[in-house]
Protein backbone atom coordinates (compact mmCIF):
# COMPACT_ATOMS: atom_id res chain seq x y z
CA UNK A 1 0.00 0.00 0.00
CA UNK A 2 1.55 3.50 -0.98
CA UNK A 3 2.52 5.69 1.85
CA UNK A 4 0.28 9.31 2.03
CA UNK A 5 3.53 10.76 0.77
CA UNK A 6 3.99 8.81 -2.35
CA UNK A 7 0.81 9.70 -3.40
CA UNK A 8 0.83 13.53 -2.50
CA UNK A 9 3.57 13.05 -4.89
CA UNK A 10 1.68 11.49 -7.47
CA UNK A 11 -1.14 14.08 -7.28
CA UNK A 12 1.22 16.63 -8.10
CA UNK A 13 2.97 14.93 -11.15
CA UNK A 14 -0.68 14.80 -12.93
CA UNK A 15 -1.39 18.17 -11.99
CA UNK A 16 1.85 19.36 -13.38
CA UNK A 17 1.03 17.84 -16.46
CA UNK A 18 -2.30 19.19 -16.81
CA UNK A 19 -0.92 22.58 -16.55
CA UNK A 20 1.73 22.36 -19.01
CA UNK A 21 -1.43 20.59 -21.25
CA UNK A 22 -3.27 23.68 -20.48
CA UNK A 23 -0.35 26.07 -21.25
CA UNK A 24 0.40 24.31 -24.09
CA UNK A 25 -2.81 24.88 -25.40
CA UNK A 26 -3.02 28.27 -24.89
CA UNK A 27 0.02 28.89 -26.52
CA UNK A 28 -1.03 27.47 -29.68
CA UNK A 29 -4.37 29.35 -29.27
CA UNK A 30 -2.58 32.81 -29.37
CA UNK A 31 -0.21 31.22 -32.12
CA UNK A 32 -3.36 30.74 -34.16
CA UNK A 33 -4.89 33.78 -33.29
CA UNK A 34 -1.67 35.91 -34.67
CA UNK A 35 -1.53 33.75 -38.04
CA UNK A 36 -5.37 35.11 -38.79
CA UNK A 37 -4.75 38.79 -37.78
CA UNK A 38 -1.64 38.63 -40.18
CA UNK A 39 -3.41 36.39 -43.10
CA UNK A 40 -6.08 39.76 -42.59
CA UNK A 41 -3.59 41.66 -42.41
CA UNK A 42 -1.95 40.80 -45.79
CA UNK A 43 -5.71 40.33 -47.39
CA UNK A 44 -6.04 43.85 -46.50
CA UNK A 45 -2.99 45.06 -48.17
CA UNK A 46 -3.63 43.76 -51.50
CA UNK A 47 -6.85 44.87 -51.57
CA UNK A 48 -5.84 48.47 -51.48
CA UNK A 49 -3.60 47.97 -53.52
CA UNK A 50 -5.58 46.06 -56.17
CA UNK A 51 -7.90 49.13 -55.86
CA UNK A 52 -5.42 51.54 -55.57
CA UNK A 53 -4.32 49.78 -59.26
CA UNK A 54 -8.01 50.64 -60.29
CA UNK A 55 -8.69 53.39 -59.66
CA UNK A 56 -5.31 55.17 -61.13
CA UNK A 57 -5.88 53.11 -64.21
CA UNK A 58 -9.93 54.62 -64.68
CA UNK A 59 -8.32 57.91 -64.21
CA UNK A 60 -5.69 57.70 -66.58
CA UNK A 61 -7.99 56.27 -68.67
CA UNK A 62 -10.42 59.25 -68.38
CA UNK A 63 -7.25 61.87 -68.10
CA UNK A 64 -6.11 60.02 -71.65
CA UNK A 65 -9.84 59.99 -73.10
CA UNK A 66 -10.26 63.64 -72.54
CA UNK A 67 -6.71 64.75 -74.17
CA UNK A 68 -7.52 63.01 -76.75
CA UNK A 69 -10.97 64.72 -77.31
CA UNK A 70 -9.72 67.80 -76.62
CA UNK A 71 -6.40 67.23 -78.81
CA UNK A 72 -9.14 66.22 -81.56
CA UNK A 73 -11.27 69.61 -80.78
CA UNK A 74 -7.97 71.95 -80.82
CA UNK A 75 -7.01 70.54 -84.42
CA UNK A 76 -10.60 70.56 -85.83
CA UNK A 77 -10.78 74.65 -84.74
CA UNK A 78 -6.97 74.88 -85.95
CA UNK A 79 -7.54 73.56 -89.18
CA UNK A 80 -10.97 75.53 -89.22
CA UNK A 81 -9.18 78.64 -89.05
CA UNK A 82 -6.17 77.76 -91.55
CA UNK A 83 -9.24 77.35 -94.10
CA UNK A 84 -10.51 80.90 -93.16
CA UNK A 85 -7.53 82.02 -93.27
CA UNK A 86 -6.49 80.37 -96.76
CA UNK A 87 -9.66 81.14 -98.43
CA UNK A 88 -9.31 84.71 -97.68
CA UNK A 89 -6.03 85.02 -98.92
CA UNK A 90 -7.34 82.90 -102.68
CA UNK A 91 -10.11 85.83 -102.44
CA UNK A 92 -7.81 88.50 -102.10
CA UNK A 93 -5.21 86.92 -104.57
CA UNK A 94 -8.03 86.68 -107.34
CA UNK A 95 -8.87 90.35 -106.98
CA UNK A 96 -5.87 92.13 -107.83
CA UNK A 97 -4.79 89.51 -109.95
CA UNK A 98 -7.78 89.66 -112.03
CA UNK A 99 -8.56 93.41 -112.01
CA UNK A 100 -10.71 94.68 -114.05
CA UNK A 101 -13.00 91.39 -114.84
CA UNK A 102 -16.66 91.55 -113.90
CA UNK A 103 -17.86 90.40 -110.91
CA UNK A 104 -19.45 86.88 -112.53
CA UNK A 105 -16.59 86.15 -114.28
CA UNK A 106 -14.42 86.78 -110.59
CA UNK A 107 -16.90 84.67 -108.53
CA UNK A 108 -17.40 81.48 -110.75
CA UNK A 109 -14.72 81.22 -113.31
CA UNK A 110 -11.19 82.88 -111.23
CA UNK A 111 -12.16 82.17 -107.94
CA UNK A 112 -13.21 78.48 -108.13
CA UNK A 113 -9.76 77.99 -110.42
CA UNK A 114 -7.88 79.17 -107.44
CA UNK A 115 -9.69 77.41 -105.03
CA UNK A 116 -9.00 74.32 -107.05
CA UNK A 117 -5.16 74.91 -107.19
CA UNK A 118 -5.22 75.95 -103.37
CA UNK A 119 -7.39 73.13 -101.68
CA UNK A 120 -4.98 70.34 -102.17
CA UNK A 121 -2.65 71.80 -100.40
CA UNK A 122 -4.37 72.22 -97.18
CA UNK A 123 -6.19 68.85 -97.56
CA UNK A 124 -3.03 67.10 -97.99
CA UNK A 125 -1.31 68.65 -94.82
CA UNK A 126 -4.49 66.61 -92.99
CA UNK A 127 -4.25 63.78 -94.49
CA UNK A 128 -0.56 63.16 -93.09
CA UNK A 129 -2.07 63.47 -89.82
CA UNK A 130 -4.51 61.04 -90.59
CA UNK A 131 -7.91 63.28 -91.14
CA UNK A 132 -10.05 64.36 -93.67
CA UNK A 133 -10.55 67.64 -94.51
CA UNK A 134 -13.37 68.60 -97.25
CA UNK A 135 -13.73 72.68 -98.09
CA UNK A 136 -16.12 73.42 -101.10
CA UNK A 137 -17.44 76.85 -101.86
CA UNK A 138 -21.03 77.64 -100.95
CA UNK A 139 -21.39 81.54 -101.86
CA UNK A 140 -19.72 84.66 -102.53
CA UNK A 141 -20.76 88.19 -101.82
CA UNK A 142 -19.96 91.05 -104.73
CA UNK A 143 -17.50 94.21 -103.57
CA UNK A 144 -15.83 96.64 -105.15
CA UNK A 145 -11.64 96.68 -104.64
CA UNK A 146 -10.49 100.54 -104.83
CA UNK A 147 -6.83 100.93 -105.31
CA UNK A 148 -4.06 102.98 -106.43
CA UNK A 149 -1.19 100.95 -107.38
CA UNK A 150 1.44 103.54 -108.52
CA UNK A 151 3.14 105.52 -105.59
CA UNK A 152 1.98 109.21 -105.98
CA UNK A 153 -0.32 111.94 -104.00
CA UNK A 154 -3.65 110.61 -102.86
CA UNK A 155 -5.77 112.13 -105.27
CA UNK A 156 -9.07 111.24 -107.42
CA UNK A 157 -9.33 110.75 -111.28
CA UNK A 158 -10.74 114.31 -111.70
CA UNK A 159 -9.28 117.51 -109.70
CA UNK A 160 -11.57 120.13 -107.76
CA UNK A 161 -13.63 117.63 -105.28
CA UNK A 162 -13.99 119.21 -101.94
CA UNK A 163 -17.06 117.59 -99.92
CA UNK A 164 -15.87 118.53 -96.40
CA UNK A 165 -14.66 122.20 -97.06
CA UNK A 166 -11.32 121.56 -96.33
CA UNK A 167 -8.28 121.93 -97.94
CA UNK A 168 -7.92 120.99 -101.67
CA UNK A 169 -7.64 117.94 -102.47
CA UNK A 170 -9.88 116.30 -100.08
CA UNK A 171 -12.42 114.25 -101.10
CA UNK A 172 -14.59 110.80 -100.98
CA UNK A 173 -13.14 107.58 -101.30
CA UNK A 174 -16.31 105.37 -100.27
CA UNK A 175 -20.04 105.95 -99.27
CA UNK A 176 -22.06 104.26 -96.71
CA UNK A 177 -19.92 101.14 -96.70
CA UNK A 178 -18.74 98.24 -94.41
CA UNK A 179 -14.75 98.14 -95.32
CA UNK A 180 -11.92 95.54 -95.62
CA UNK A 181 -8.21 95.10 -96.04
CA UNK A 182 -7.70 99.16 -95.65
CA UNK A 183 -4.03 99.50 -96.70
CA UNK A 184 -1.69 102.85 -97.43
CA UNK A 185 1.43 101.29 -98.79
CA UNK A 186 5.17 102.76 -99.34
CA UNK A 187 4.56 105.21 -96.68
CA UNK A 188 8.04 107.18 -96.29
CA UNK A 189 8.70 109.88 -93.82
CA UNK A 190 10.54 112.43 -96.78
CA UNK A 191 6.71 112.77 -98.19
CA UNK A 192 5.05 113.62 -95.15
CA UNK A 193 4.72 117.03 -93.20
CA UNK A 194 6.32 117.38 -90.16
CA UNK A 195 4.21 117.64 -86.57
CA UNK A 196 4.89 116.11 -82.90
CA UNK A 197 2.00 114.09 -82.10
CA UNK A 198 -0.45 115.12 -80.25
CA UNK A 199 -2.24 117.76 -82.42
CA UNK A 200 -5.18 118.55 -84.42
CA UNK A 201 -5.17 117.32 -88.18
CA UNK A 202 -7.33 120.17 -89.23
CA UNK A 203 -4.92 122.41 -88.29
CA UNK A 204 -1.47 120.70 -88.68
CA UNK A 205 -1.60 120.85 -92.66
CA UNK A 206 -1.52 117.24 -92.52
CA UNK A 207 -2.63 114.02 -95.15
CA UNK A 208 -5.39 112.18 -93.15
CA UNK A 209 -7.70 109.79 -93.54
CA UNK A 210 -11.66 110.57 -91.55
CA UNK A 211 -13.91 107.98 -91.07
CA UNK A 212 -17.46 108.68 -90.47
CA UNK A 213 -19.81 106.20 -89.07
CA UNK A 214 -23.34 107.19 -91.35
CA UNK A 215 -25.59 106.03 -88.81
CA UNK A 216 -23.68 107.52 -86.05
CA UNK A 217 -22.31 110.79 -84.38
CA UNK A 218 -18.18 109.58 -84.03
CA UNK A 219 -15.79 110.99 -86.86
CA UNK A 220 -12.05 109.65 -86.70
CA UNK A 221 -9.02 111.13 -88.34
CA UNK A 222 -5.76 109.16 -89.40
CA UNK A 223 -3.07 111.98 -89.43
CA UNK A 224 0.12 110.55 -91.13
CA UNK A 225 3.30 112.97 -90.20
CA UNK A 226 6.80 112.86 -90.22
CA UNK A 227 8.47 113.12 -86.82
CA UNK A 228 12.29 112.80 -86.30
CA UNK A 229 12.82 110.89 -89.69
CA UNK A 230 10.09 108.58 -88.71
CA UNK A 231 6.58 107.74 -90.49
CA UNK A 232 3.96 108.61 -87.51
CA UNK A 233 0.52 107.87 -87.28
CA UNK A 234 -2.09 109.88 -85.28
CA UNK A 235 -5.69 108.94 -84.52
CA UNK A 236 -8.08 111.89 -83.37
CA UNK A 237 -11.36 110.76 -81.95
CA UNK A 238 -14.75 113.53 -82.46
CA UNK A 239 -18.28 113.21 -81.58
CA UNK A 240 -19.39 116.36 -83.28
CA UNK A 241 -23.16 116.31 -81.53
CA UNK A 242 -21.15 116.41 -77.96
CA UNK A 243 -18.66 119.16 -79.39
CA UNK A 244 -15.88 116.75 -78.22
CA UNK A 245 -12.62 115.81 -79.71
CA UNK A 246 -9.17 114.03 -78.09
CA UNK A 247 -6.29 112.55 -79.43
CA UNK A 248 -6.96 108.44 -79.23
CA UNK A 249 -3.03 107.53 -79.34
CA UNK A 250 -0.09 107.06 -81.93
CA UNK A 251 1.96 105.05 -83.18
CA UNK A 252 5.76 105.44 -85.13
CA UNK A 253 8.36 103.37 -87.45
CA UNK A 254 10.93 103.90 -89.58
CA UNK A 255 10.06 104.01 -93.24
CA UNK A 256 8.77 103.11 -95.45
CA UNK A 257 6.00 101.71 -94.19
CA UNK A 258 2.29 100.12 -94.56
CA UNK A 259 -0.28 101.50 -92.75
CA UNK A 260 -2.98 98.71 -92.10
CA UNK A 261 -5.90 100.64 -90.93
CA UNK A 262 -8.23 98.03 -90.25
CA UNK A 263 -5.55 95.47 -89.20
CA UNK A 264 -4.70 97.92 -86.41
CA UNK A 265 -1.01 97.72 -87.67
CA UNK A 266 1.76 100.15 -88.92
CA UNK A 267 4.84 98.40 -89.96
CA UNK A 268 4.22 95.34 -89.36
CA UNK A 269 3.89 95.84 -85.53
CA UNK A 270 0.38 96.48 -83.80
CA UNK A 271 -0.97 100.09 -83.31
CA UNK A 272 -3.58 100.01 -80.64
CA UNK A 273 -4.56 103.77 -81.56
CA UNK A 274 -6.48 102.16 -84.90
CA UNK A 275 -8.57 99.36 -83.24
CA UNK A 276 -11.15 102.12 -83.52
CA UNK A 277 -12.19 100.45 -87.07
CA UNK A 278 -13.58 97.23 -84.54
CA UNK A 279 -15.91 99.68 -83.00
CA UNK A 280 -17.09 101.43 -85.58
CA UNK A 281 -20.50 101.76 -86.40
CA UNK A 282 -21.13 100.64 -89.98
CA UNK A 283 -21.45 101.66 -92.66
CA UNK A 284 -19.33 104.19 -92.70
CA UNK A 285 -18.02 107.21 -95.07
CA UNK A 286 -14.63 106.91 -96.02
CA UNK A 287 -12.70 110.80 -97.17
CA UNK A 288 -9.21 111.50 -98.07
CA UNK A 289 -7.75 115.05 -96.66
CA UNK A 290 -5.16 117.37 -98.23
CA UNK A 291 -4.11 114.11 -100.43
CA UNK A 292 -0.94 116.31 -101.82
CA UNK A 293 0.91 115.88 -98.28
CA UNK A 294 1.55 112.21 -98.54
CA UNK A 295 2.89 109.77 -100.97
CA UNK A 296 2.24 106.23 -101.43
CA UNK A 297 -0.28 103.69 -102.48
CA UNK A 298 -3.76 102.18 -101.29
CA UNK A 299 -6.40 99.65 -101.49
CA UNK A 300 -9.52 99.15 -99.85
CA UNK A 301 -12.43 96.61 -100.18
CA UNK A 302 -15.80 97.56 -99.81
CA UNK A 303 -19.38 95.96 -99.66
CA UNK A 304 -20.95 97.35 -103.04
CA UNK A 305 -20.68 97.03 -106.13
CA UNK A 306 -19.16 99.63 -108.07
CA UNK A 307 -17.20 98.58 -110.62
CA UNK A 308 -19.07 100.10 -113.84
CA UNK A 309 -19.83 103.52 -114.22
CA UNK A 310 -23.70 103.06 -113.97
CA UNK A 311 -23.10 101.34 -110.56
CA UNK A 312 -24.74 102.48 -107.17
CA UNK A 313 -21.27 103.35 -105.27
CA UNK A 314 -19.52 105.12 -108.19
CA UNK A 315 -22.51 107.43 -109.14
CA UNK A 316 -23.22 108.29 -105.11
CA UNK A 317 -19.05 109.01 -104.22
CA UNK A 318 -19.08 111.11 -107.81
CA UNK A 319 -22.36 113.41 -106.81
CA UNK A 320 -20.84 113.98 -103.41
CA UNK A 321 -17.13 114.86 -105.11
CA UNK A 322 -18.61 117.11 -107.67
CA UNK A 323 -21.98 117.75 -107.43
CA UNK A 324 -23.32 115.62 -110.42
CA UNK A 325 -22.65 112.20 -111.62
CA UNK A 326 -21.18 112.92 -114.17
CA UNK A 327 -18.79 116.11 -113.73
CA UNK A 328 -16.58 113.41 -112.12
CA UNK A 329 -14.91 110.51 -112.26
CA UNK A 330 -13.48 109.51 -109.10
CA UNK A 331 -12.25 106.94 -110.02
CA UNK A 332 -11.12 105.22 -113.84
CA UNK A 333 -13.03 102.26 -115.01
CA UNK A 334 -9.61 100.04 -115.32
CA UNK A 335 -6.88 98.81 -113.45
CA UNK A 336 -4.65 100.52 -116.29
CA UNK A 337 -5.46 103.92 -115.13
CA UNK A 338 -5.30 104.98 -111.19
CA UNK A 339 -7.03 105.58 -108.75
CA UNK A 340 -9.39 102.65 -110.39
CA UNK A 341 -12.65 101.13 -108.95
CA UNK A 342 -12.93 97.18 -110.11
CA UNK A 343 -15.26 94.32 -109.33
CA UNK A 344 -13.97 92.34 -106.68
CA UNK A 345 -15.25 89.59 -104.02
CA UNK A 346 -15.78 91.10 -100.69
CA UNK A 347 -16.51 87.51 -98.83
CA UNK A 348 -16.04 83.88 -99.68
CA UNK A 349 -18.14 81.35 -97.70
CA UNK A 350 -17.16 77.04 -97.96
CA UNK A 351 -18.51 74.29 -96.64
CA UNK A 352 -16.02 72.99 -94.21
CA UNK A 353 -16.00 68.90 -92.93
CA UNK A 354 -12.99 67.80 -90.49
CA UNK A 355 -13.10 64.47 -89.33
CA UNK A 356 -10.35 62.68 -87.18
CA UNK A 357 -10.73 59.41 -84.80
CA UNK A 358 -12.35 61.57 -82.10
CA UNK A 359 -13.53 64.40 -83.65
CA UNK A 360 -16.07 65.23 -86.31
CA UNK A 361 -16.71 68.60 -87.10
CA UNK A 362 -18.91 70.33 -90.41
CA UNK A 363 -19.67 74.20 -90.27
CA UNK A 364 -20.10 76.76 -92.89
CA UNK A 365 -16.67 79.19 -92.88
CA UNK A 366 -17.11 82.84 -93.68
CA UNK A 367 -13.73 83.94 -95.41
CA UNK A 368 -13.15 87.78 -95.74
CA UNK A 369 -9.26 88.89 -94.57
CA UNK A 370 -8.68 92.06 -92.86
CA UNK A 371 -12.29 92.66 -91.69
CA UNK A 372 -12.43 94.74 -88.61
CA UNK A 373 -15.37 93.64 -87.39
CA UNK A 374 -18.44 91.13 -87.44
CA UNK A 375 -19.70 90.11 -90.78
CA UNK A 376 -22.06 93.17 -92.50
CA UNK A 377 -25.74 92.80 -91.50
CA UNK A 378 -26.86 96.21 -93.35
CA UNK A 379 -29.09 95.60 -96.93
CA UNK A 380 -27.18 97.16 -99.66
CA UNK A 381 -28.22 98.62 -103.12
CA UNK A 382 -26.30 97.11 -105.67
CA UNK A 383 -27.59 98.75 -109.08
CA UNK A 384 -29.08 101.92 -109.70
CA UNK A 385 -29.25 102.90 -113.56
CA UNK A 386 -31.32 105.99 -114.07
CA UNK A 387 -32.66 106.63 -118.01
CA UNK A 388 -33.41 110.28 -118.95
CA UNK A 389 -36.38 110.15 -121.03
CA UNK A 390 -37.83 114.00 -120.27
CA UNK A 391 -39.11 116.33 -122.79
CA UNK A 392 -36.42 119.05 -122.25
CA UNK A 393 -40.05 121.54 -122.64
CA UNK A 394 -42.07 119.64 -120.73
CA UNK A 395 -42.31 117.05 -118.27
CA UNK A 396 -39.34 115.69 -116.93
CA UNK A 397 -39.38 111.74 -116.85
CA UNK A 398 -36.93 109.25 -115.38
CA UNK A 399 -37.08 105.38 -115.83
CA UNK A 400 -35.19 103.86 -113.00
CA UNK A 401 -33.88 100.23 -112.76
CA UNK A 402 -33.25 99.00 -109.19
CA UNK A 403 -31.11 95.98 -107.47
CA UNK A 404 -30.94 95.19 -103.97
CA UNK A 405 -28.93 92.61 -101.22
CA UNK A 406 -28.53 91.71 -98.39
CA UNK A 407 -26.38 89.63 -96.14
CA UNK A 408 -28.94 88.04 -93.97
CA UNK A 409 -31.77 87.30 -96.87
CA UNK A 410 -34.21 89.11 -94.15
CA UNK A 411 -35.04 92.65 -97.28
CA UNK A 412 -38.21 94.39 -96.33
CA UNK A 413 -38.84 97.70 -98.55
CA UNK A 414 -37.74 99.47 -101.23
CA UNK A 415 -38.50 103.45 -101.59
CA UNK A 416 -37.73 105.22 -104.57
CA UNK A 417 -38.02 109.03 -104.78
CA UNK A 418 -37.51 112.05 -107.53
CA UNK A 419 -36.08 114.77 -106.02
CA UNK A 420 -35.22 118.65 -106.68
CA UNK A 421 -33.23 120.68 -104.82
CA UNK A 422 -33.59 118.10 -101.60
CA UNK A 423 -37.56 118.47 -101.98
CA UNK A 424 -39.48 114.84 -103.18
CA UNK A 425 -41.63 115.84 -106.17
CA UNK A 426 -42.24 112.56 -107.15
CA UNK A 427 -42.64 109.08 -104.17
CA UNK A 428 -44.21 106.56 -105.16
CA UNK A 429 -45.58 103.81 -102.38
CA UNK A 430 -42.30 101.79 -100.67
CA UNK A 431 -42.45 98.30 -102.97
CA UNK A 432 -42.38 94.99 -100.27
CA UNK A 433 -38.94 92.60 -100.97
CA UNK A 434 -37.80 89.75 -99.24
CA UNK A 435 -35.03 86.87 -99.02
CA UNK A 436 -31.16 87.67 -100.03
CA UNK A 437 -31.74 89.76 -103.29
CA UNK A 438 -34.63 91.15 -105.41
CA UNK A 439 -34.48 94.45 -108.01
CA UNK A 440 -37.69 95.98 -109.92
CA UNK A 441 -38.06 99.28 -111.75
CA UNK A 442 -40.50 102.52 -111.91
CA UNK A 443 -40.91 105.69 -113.77
CA UNK A 444 -40.65 108.49 -111.99
CA UNK A 445 -41.85 112.55 -113.45
CA UNK A 446 -41.84 115.93 -112.69
CA UNK A 447 -44.70 118.01 -114.94
CA UNK A 448 -42.48 121.26 -113.95
CA UNK A 449 -39.04 120.00 -114.68
CA UNK A 450 -38.31 120.20 -118.03
CA UNK A 451 -34.83 121.25 -118.26
CA UNK A 452 -33.89 121.25 -114.41
CA UNK A 453 -31.54 118.85 -112.73
CA UNK A 454 -33.07 116.40 -110.63
CA UNK A 455 -31.64 113.32 -108.36
CA UNK A 456 -32.84 109.80 -107.83
CA UNK A 457 -32.63 108.47 -104.31
CA UNK A 458 -33.08 104.58 -103.52
CA UNK A 459 -33.60 103.12 -99.99
CA UNK A 460 -33.18 99.64 -98.69
CA UNK A 461 -34.42 98.44 -95.55
CA UNK A 462 -34.53 95.46 -93.58
CA UNK A 463 -36.34 93.45 -91.25
CA UNK A 464 -34.20 94.58 -88.46
CA UNK A 465 -34.79 98.41 -89.81
CA UNK A 466 -31.58 98.82 -91.07
CA UNK A 467 -31.07 100.76 -93.90
CA UNK A 468 -28.94 102.37 -96.60
CA UNK A 469 -29.53 104.82 -99.32
CA UNK A 470 -27.99 105.71 -102.77
CA UNK A 471 -28.59 108.23 -105.27
CA UNK A 472 -27.79 109.25 -108.75
CA UNK A 473 -28.37 113.14 -110.10
CA UNK A 474 -29.42 113.84 -113.38
CA UNK A 475 -30.22 117.12 -115.67
CA UNK A 476 -33.41 116.66 -117.26
CA UNK A 477 -32.37 117.37 -120.94
CA UNK A 478 -33.73 114.21 -122.59
CA UNK A 479 -30.58 112.43 -123.82
CA UNK A 480 -32.12 109.01 -123.23
CA UNK A 481 -28.57 107.30 -122.08
CA UNK A 482 -28.03 105.65 -118.93
CA UNK A 483 -25.54 106.84 -116.88
CA UNK A 484 -22.57 108.84 -117.88
CA UNK A 485 -21.95 109.91 -121.80
CA UNK A 486 -18.52 107.92 -123.26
Amino acid sequence: MASVDELVECVRRETNKEDSKTMKNMSQTKRDRGQLVLVGALTLAVSLVVLAVVLNSAIYTENLASRSSEAGTSAAVDARESVRDGVGGVTDHVNRNHAGADYTELADTHLPAALAEWRPLVVRQQVVSGRTLRVARVDNTEGTRIADESAGEFRPQTSGANPLGYGDPNWLVADSVEVRNFLLGQISASDLTSASAPFDPEDAGTFFVEVRERGGSEEWQVALYEDGGSVGVLVWDEDPAEADEEAIGSCQTPGPATVDLTGASLGGESCEALSFFEEAQSPLDIYYVNGDDAVGTYELVVDRAGHATSDALKNRVDAENYGRHCDGPTYADSPSNDPYAAAAVYSTTVDFRFASESVTYETEVRAANGEPGPAPKHPRVTGLSVTDNSDPDGDASFAVNWEVADPNADLDSVTVELRQGGSPVDAPPSVSVGGASDSGSVTLSDSNGGGGTYTVVVTVTDDAGHSRTDAETHAADGDGGTGCPP
